[in-house]
């Protein structure tokens, strides 16, 4: 037995409803024991019976590749933070929007003698620290990023949107 959210039955119900059909339809289930279950939905509305015949076809491991697949594609595997595949596309989507914004970047100063002199298990843990800690530092809607090797950029979206502390007259203060 699963249950389905408020919205995607609603969006079910109303498009069945108008459409007489629905053909392949991804939707999220919930099982009962808490475990999410991805069904493709393929259905016909049966007027004068008023009732509907539905297949379900389970495509749970279908998506969870797919998402495999994106993290792979745009999150570095190391500080499972976005990657520079992703930070160019998202910088692609601020230079469109034409809003204001900044870029940091930041690199750790001599961190080939940090592998070389403490080997490189601590010079990853080195960079996954500095990964955690730059990303609690910003906003959510700012973008932290591993760029390569002991790179790290900030893309800080939409500086000056949200009010004085993001402006631009501050932008060495948020810096620090």
């Amino acid at each position: 037995e699963s249950i389905i959210d408020d919205h995607a039955r609603e969006y079910f119900t109303r498009s069945i409803s108008m459409e007489g059909e629905i053909t392949n339809m991804e939707m999220l289930l919930k099982r009962r024991d808490g475990r999410e279950l991805w069904v493709n939905l393929t259905g016909k509305l049966d007027r004068e019976e008023e009732v509907a015949g539905l297949a379900l076809i389970d495509i749970t491991k279908k998506k969870e590749t797919e998402d495999q697949l994106f993290r792979l594609t745009f999150y570095d595997p190391l500080t499972g933070l976005p990657n520079s595949a992703l930070f160019k596309k998202r910088l692609y989507i601020e230079i469109l929007k034409s809003r204001q914004f900044a870029l940091m970047c930041m690199g750790v100063r001599n961190f080939k003698d940090i592998n070389e002199m403490y080997g490189m298990e601590t010079g990853d843990q080195l960079l996954k620290e500095i990964g955690s800690k730059l990303s609690s530092e910003y906003f959510r809607k700012d973008l932290v990023v591993r760029f390569a090797g002991d790179k790290f950029m900030v893309l800080l979206s939409g500086i000056g949107d949200t009010g004085e502390k993001t402006g631009m007259d501050n932008i060495d203060t948020i810096a620090h």
